[in-house]
């Protein structure tokens, strides 16, 4: 399946229909038909069917007073296939017949994880054909707010055996682990040179490789995906960057942090973040609070007019006491959106802060400051608007700095 061509909840199971007819001799004539139904899944049904024992089959017949069950039938799915089949003997009353047929995949408690129905029209002039009918199947379980993958983006030798571990959060709040209904596979399928995954997890790699980096994805029945990646071999740390485009993420239900899939927000960028990595900010105005705890580098996209603006409903917070944090190219804007920052060090590069209240640039704890090409402007708050404000810090290296209109103090 595409990447992060996120089909949300749809997959198609097909019936095929094979209908005979027969008369009682001694009766006035009766017509039966026979449905031999043999489901095939495909997509994210046929990936998880194994989860659910058993097939519920309900045929439903249209008459004058509407629809009336004929049929209700359960059927044991194959673990290991994920099929299941049936015969379904039901009548013919009218000529055309409309019949509604209803499929169910069960858990063993009963639950339905996957279900789905369609209607199909038989005429006795059919009587002697075969008859095909598609039913649309969604996902009909538990829905999935977010996955994560563990361990993420680590390093392995060649010929390593491990078993990786979803944990599911739920629409609410709760955290499952392992998550259930998860299977796990490559990315891209060309990496089963380097190492091989089973849908529970198991990873096996090949003894043979000397460096590679392989990118596994978890997948819920309901479409919530996440990634992680496996190096192989002895790497350095790799410094990766995830994308933040809010206009470009909306049309997809599921966001990789890539530019194809980015991220809607610049917290979900951060949060994915490992040590050294880039979170890529596209030029657009941001409602939210950033808070941080690793050193990142964030940096606004600078090759279109316009500043990545944050405008924070609660004054913005980065810690990092294991590495340096770098931001570029960013605009802080608004009465909270004022920045704290505690870091081993602080590389500040053509970034504005505006109309703000409170201090603008709080540095606290931190080991060498540099900021080059910052415009502060507009600061109120009485006493506390300050433009930099340093507490418990090394030192500060400042160049080409513009503040004014700060109500106490630039520096």
């Amino acid at each position: 399946m595409a990447r992060g061509a996120w089909i949300r909840r749809a997959s198609v199971i097909g019936l095929a229909l094979a209908i005979t007819a027969c008369e009682d001799a001694f009766e006035p004539p009766t017509e039966l038909i026979l449905l031999e139904i043999v489901p095939t899944l495909r997509g994210p049904a046929a990936a998880f069917a194994r989860a659910a024992e058993n097939l519920r089959i309900l045929i439903e017949i249209q008459t004058a007073g509407g629809f009336s069950i004929v049929a209700d039938t359960t059927v044991a799915i194959d673990p290991v296939t994920g099929q299941a089949n049936a015969d379904v003997q039901v009548p013919l009353i009218q000529d055309p017949q409309t019949y509604r047929v209803t499929l169910q995949a069960l858990q063993s408690d009963g639950s339905v994880l996957f279900a789905g129905m369609s209607e199909v029209t038989i005429t006795r002039a059919e009587a002697d054909n075969p008859i095909t009918v598609d039913v649309p199947v969604v996902y009909a379980g538990p829905p999935f707010a977010q996955l994560a993958i563990t361990p993420r983006d680590t390093v392995v030798q060649a010929g390593a055996n491990f078993t990786l571990v979803a944990s599911a959060i739920d629409s609410s709040g709760s955290t499952t682990t392992p998550a259930p209904l998860v299977t796990f596979s490559l990315l891209n399928p060309a990496d089963s040179a380097f190492m091989t995954i089973d849908a529970t997890g198991a990873v096996v790699v090949s003894p043979s490789v000397f460096a590679a980096e392989v990118v596994v994805q978890a997948t819920t029945p309901d479409s919530v995906i996440d990634h992680a990646l496996i190096q192989i071999g002895d790497f350095p740390p790799v410094r990766r960057q995830w994308v933040v485009n809010p206009a470009a993420a909306q049309p997809w239900p599921t966001q990789f942090g890539t530019d194809t899939f980015p991220f809607a927000t610049i917290s979900r960028g951060i949060q994915r973040a490992q040590i050294r990595d880039t979170v890529f900010v596209a030029v657009s105005t941001y409602l939210e609070t950033i808070t941080g705890i690793r050193p990142v580098v964030l940096l606004g996209d600078s090759s279109i007019a316009g500043v990545p603006t944050i405008s924070s409903p609660t004054r913005n917070t980065i810690t990092s006491p294991t590495g340096p944090v770098e931001i570029k190219r960013m605009r802080f804007q608004g009465a909270n959106a004022g920045l704290t920052v505690r870091a081993t060090a602080l590389n500040i590069t053509s970034t504005q802060f505006q109309d703000i209240t409170g201090t603008a640039l709080f540095v606290t704890q931190s080991g060498f400051t540099t900021i080059d090409g910052i415009m502060i402007s507009q600061i109120g708050g009485g006493s506390t608007g300050r433009g930099i404000q340093m507490f418990s810090s090394a030192s500060l290296t400042l160049r080409n700095a513009v503040i004014n209109g700060t109500d106490d103090a630039g520096i």
